[in-house]
């Protein structure tokens, strides 16, 4: 694990991670927001996949400002590499994630995991992470219909498409969800 060998497991979230202070132009005051991890995409390989993922400017252009943002994507497209360029404040740290240590180790780091149906979500739930999964319509048995949560992971909520193919709900759902993770960080600093 290239995480773990450089040691950026250890002192603060911001230390851990290399330049994410930097990233958008981030003052040290503004280490103390949420740390929010992003994966968006699953593995274009899986038979599902293009109901599961959603593109990345679909999915960044509904993040709020303020918190610190992490993609955990680890193959990214030119597409992606597009929109990540957009949206300076998200860190990408994808040229040092080599394997799932490495992604164990950036998620242990999260204040707040946000992802499609991916292995980012079971990982998510392994640590026992604060998780927002956003599922499609016609989603895998696991996450049964008709709820909000899920039995094995007590820390996840899940968000589902309300039609095939429409992300605007989940999308909504995620950004209510991060505005109120944003107000009880400010609230419980001043």
């Amino acid at each position: 694990s290239t995480w773990a060998r450089k040691g950026h497991l250890g002192g603060s979230k911001t230390a851990s991670i290399p330049a994410l202070s930097r990233a958008g132009g981030r003052s040290d005051a503004d280490t103390e927001a949420p740390l929010i991890e992003l994966a968006w995409r699953g593995n274009p390989e899986h038979k599902n996949d293009a109901s599961r993922s959603m593109t990345a400017a679909e999915f960044l252009v509904n993040l709020p400002r303020g918190p610190r943002y992490i993609s955990l994507q680890k193959q990214l497209t030119p597409e992606d590499r597009i929109e990540l360029m957009r949206r300076t404040d998200v860190y990408d740290p994808s040229w040092q994630i080599d394997d799932f240590d490495d992604t164990a180790a950036l998620c242990s780091l999260a204040d707040l995991i946000i992802c499609v149906d991916t292995s980012v979500a079971h990982l998510a739930g392994a640590l026992n992470k604060s998780c927002l999964l956003m599922l499609a319509f016609a989603s895998d048995w696991r996450w049964l219909t008709d709820r909000e949560d899920t039995p094995w992971y007590p820390n996840t909520r899940i968000f589902r498409q309300s039609q095939p193919g429409d992300w605007t709900r989940p999308l909504a759902q995620m950004r209510i969800a991060i505005e109120k993770l944003m107000q009880a960080s400010r609230s419980g600093h001043s």
